[in-house]
């Protein structure tokens, strides 16, 4: 602080400090850096669990978040201070500079001569009105005008030029406030539906990882999934069938769509994606024929006998048979001690009996056995019954994995990102100069013409050799 001066005007100079610039970007370049290599994808507790034994490290993990930096409370007051020195340098620079535009001379006076180096004099022979033609045609936009025996000439090029750097903080003032909303109110999660079962809550990621649920406001089912695959085994293309509806059971909003990778489902403001798969554990839909020997319930000649019934069902779930007893799917096996495809079956039948009090009671009876794809007898021969299975083979059930997303401030980012572009176009690629033409009379009927040019002082080389081209072709005309 500077002798005599009160805290808020130092600390406004503070905050008008392009070394405070320089310093804020040096320090959010080491925390992108810090972020980059250190493992963000981990949930906290999973990084917690790492440093154990490293009391240090695990200090630090605590005091800076770390497991989280883009989302820590040093990254955000980084970027606030970021914004308010952004904001208070456009606020201390930027009105100078808009009335010094708005109040630009157009003429060229004695005192506005001297203040430039860009400036050559000559004497003229011409009327007024040729002069003026010639002018204008090697400066085609330059405005002339007689004020009495006086004439004056002005043209102005680029006159925005020097607002591109305050389109440039406009600029990341959006994006970052924009990113900071986003990170903040935005939705990242996951969805892991299995067939024709609907879901709204999604597992949303939140800060350090923290996982918590997010009511979706809508319902999402799968009823297909698609799976395509090479002739090693590996996944060449998959894609489930989507069904979305409202939740407060108004299916006039319904929408079915397929997703696929690449080709997302964009619904009340979210994005799905196709993202993964998952097989289900004892999920596999089995096919099998349970072939009758005789037919002994057979009770009128108007039921048919039964000898060969296919059913088709999910692991774990019972398939009822004709004699009320039930058929339980246990497990499909891929490779059963070099056999092939097989299937452990669990047959439940219920029998009626008397307890101590004689009273009837039932009692399950629970038989288990296995057959084989590829052998289709193999059942019929090793077991005594009335009856035998047949296994047809089984079909794998998936869960798919949609990640979903609600980015629903990604156009302003992009919108700052343009103005960003435009900004930069703004402050490189235009020069703010003028150009002024003074001819005044002389007591024997001559002109004294002046020209003069102005331009901001990091442009001068190249001003320099533009002012002599035009001067030269200006003069070279006129003593023609």
């Amino acid at each position: 602080m500077r002798r005599g001066e009160d805290i808020y005007t130092a600390s406004w100079r503070l905050f008008c400090s392009l070394r405070l610039t320089v310093w804020i970007l040096a320090l959010l370049l080491v925390g992108c850096i810090a972020g980059m290599f250190w493992d963000q994808t981990l949930s906290w507790r999973q990084q917690v669990d790492a440093l154990q034994g490293r009391p240090i490290v695990l200090q630090l993990l605590f005091l800076f978040e770390l497991g989280d930096a883009f989302h820590s409370w040093w990254f955000g007051a980084l970027v606030l201070l970021l914004a308010i020195n952004l904001t208070a340098c456009s606020m201390q620079r930027l009105p100078p500079i808009w009335i010094a535009i708005a109040r630009t001379p157009k003429r060229l006076s004695d005192s506005l001569l001297q203040t430039t180096t860009y400036k050559c004099v000559h004497r003229v022979s011409l009327p007024p009105a040729q002069m003026i033609k010639r002018v204008q045609s090697v400066l085609p936009k330059m405005s002339c005008e007689i004020h009495g025996d006086t004439i004056d000439g002005f043209m102005h090029k680029h006159r925005f030029a020097r607002l591109g750097v305050y389109v440039i903080h406009a600029a990341l003032l959006l994006i970052l406030f924009a990113s900071v909303l986003q990170s903040s109110c935005g939705v990242d999660g996951m969805l892991l539906l299995r067939p024709e079962q609907p879901v709204r809550m999604l597992q949303a990621r939140g800060p350090a990882g923290v996982v918590y649920g997010h009511d979706l406001g809508f319902w999402v089912r799968c009823d297909h999934f698609y799976l395509h695959t090479f002739a090693n085994g590996s996944p060449r293309e998959f894609a489930s069938d989507l069904v979305l509806w409202s939740a407060d059971g108004n299916n006039t909003h319904e929408l079915q769509q397929t997703v696929r990778v690449g080709e997302p489902l964009h619904y009340r403001g979210y994005t799905l994606y196709q993202a993964s798969y998952q097989r289900l554990p004892n999920g596999d839909r089995v096919r099998l024929s349970v072939v009758y020997h005789n037919n002994p319930n057979r009770q009128s000649v108007s039921q048919p006998a039964l000898q060969n019934i296919e059913h088709e069902g999910v692991v774990g779930q019972p398939l009822r048979l004709h004699d009320g007893s039930a058929l339980v799917p246990l497990q499909v096996i891929d490779n059963a001690e070099g056999f092939g495809e097989a299937l452990q079956l669990r047959h439940v039948q219920q029998e009626k009996g008397e307890n101590q009090k004689g009273t009837a009671n039932k009692t399950k009876n629970k038989t288990e056995f296995t057959v084989f794809r590829d052998y289709p007898d193999f059942d019929q021969q090793h077991r005594a019954a009335d009856w035998h299975v047949v296994f047809h083979g089984s079909q794998p059930q998936y869960a798919t994995g949609i990640s979903v997303s609600k980015t629903t401030l990604v156009p302003v980012v992009f919108a700052g990102f343009v103005l960003l572009f435009v900004g930069l176009c703004i402050a490189f690629g235009m020069q703010d100069r003028r150009l002024y033409v003074r001819a005044k009379p002389l007591y024997d009927g001559d002109y004294e013409v002046v020209l003069a040019g102005f331009v901001h002082h990091r442009r001068a080389g190249q001003f320099a050799q533009e002012f002599a081209k035009i001067s030269k072709r200006l003069f070279r005309l006129l003593h023609n």
